[in-house]
Formats: structure tokens, sequence, C-alpha cells
């Protein structure tokens, strides 16, 4: 199934793209203390910038993996020793417990969400940790808002905190925290680009319609980042 969103940021390729952007990403790696011991997996890797952050900051042997050709194709053109794969999260071409480190940032709410969280603990160590950081929603949405989430995003679900702690625990996960988001963190703003020659026009509106709405809905939708363990 084509999503209309997602290859919008194939085509401007855009890193960084989720809640809190990049700098809150490094943020949160910071305080992983990764080294380079670990096998780390980027669920929704787009073009790769944290894989690519990770690679060269912490040493860690880095796999991206994501459904959209363009944004691998892409992810594959850094100068990086990261490893890119085009696969299916729902999917996993991974072995059991294969990784040390997991993490999504705004990738699951593009899945079939018990499915994906069934196999990244699958593909996680026993000791190993998973983060996910992922749209929230911050009240009880109507169905107006609910609409226009799936029909923009083209996303089936919309969990609240609880309910996504509900959907970790089902899948195997124990030990689900939420990260505490500094209060004076500011999104940075998107400087990772690798923009296609050729962008569709329907694509900058549907920018423009993103920008739009996200400012409408900013008190009824927002992220959390949970970090969790396999049990």
């Amino acid at each position: 199934m084509t999503n209309d969103y997602l290859d919008l940021l194939a085509h401007f390729g855009i890193g960084g793209a989720h809640p809190g952007g990049f700098e809150l990403s490094k943020q949160v790696f910071q305080k992983e203390h990764l080294d380079r011991d670990l096998h780390v997996l980027d669920i929704g890797c787009g073009t790769g910038q944290s894989s690519e952050y990770i690679r060269e900051t912490f040493g860690c042997e880095v796999t991206g993996i994501d459904n959209h050709p363009l944004m691998i194709q892409k992810a594959k053109e850094r100068k990086t020793d990261a490893i890119f794969l085009e696969g299916d999260v729902e999917h996993l071409p991974f072995k059991d417990e294969s990784f040390q480190f997991v993490f999504t940032e705004s990738t699951l709410s593009f899945t079939k969400i018990p499915q994906a969280l069934k196999e990244i603990n699958r593909v996680l160590t026993p000791t190993g940790t998973a983060l996910f950081m992922e749209m929230t929603a911050e009240q009880s949405l109507s169905d107006t808002v609910k609409k226009q989430v799936k029909n923009l995003y083209h996303i089936q679900e919309i969990y609240s905190e609880s309910q996504w702690k509900e959907e970790m625990e089902a899948a195997g996960f124990t030990n689900i925290k939420c990260l505490d988001i500094p209060s004076n963190l500011e999104e940075s703003p998107i400087s990772d680009m690798k923009m296609s020659p050729v962008i569709p026009e329907s694509l900058y509106e549907l920018w423009d319609e993103h920008v739009e709405f996200v400012e409408i809905c900013k008190e009824h939708l927002g992220f959390r980042i949970y970090r969790c363990c396999k049990s």
C-alpha cells in the first residue's frame, strides 16, 4: 500500500522528521551509553541520519531497515559503514535475538503495531533495550481529528500512552517507562535533506497540509519516548 506522506519524506530526503527532531535523538542516544560491542537496529531508518550518527559516534555495528526503496537508496549514499536494507518491520529478515539495542523514530504508527512489536521483541537479545519514539494521543480524540490523522498519514491507530504500554506488554516487553524530555528542548531545524531532482507538485501541497495540521492539532497529538526491555 502506498503512503503519500512517506513518499513526501523520501522525495525530500528529510532526516530527523520525527517529533523532537535529531537533537532529541542525539540526547537520548548519549544517555544510553552505547558502545562498539553493541549491534544496533534502526527500524524505519529513512535516509539513515540516526544510523550514521550512532555508527560514527559510538562505533556500534548498525543496521538500518526501511520499506521505502527511495529511503534506502539515499541512506546508502551516506559515507558510513552502517548497513542499510530494504525490508518490512512486520517480517524482519533477521534471526532471533540478533540485536542488543533496537529503536524507532516515528515508525510504528505506520505499521500493524502488534505484529511489529512482536517482531522487534523476537530479534532483541534477552538483555537488550528497545526505544520507541512515537506519536501519542494527548487526550481522547474526536472522530473528526482521528479521520484527519488517518487520511493525512495513512495510519490505522492513534494510541494513548496507556494503550502503547499495553501493546508493548502484550508483545513481551517489560520495565516499560516513558523517558523525561528536557523542557527547554527546541526542535532542531531540518538541516539534513537529500532532495530528489524531480518532486511531484502534490507532495509540496501535502507538506503544507502537514505543517498546518500539526499546528492545529498540537494540543491533541504529542509524542513519547518509551524505553523497555525484553521479558
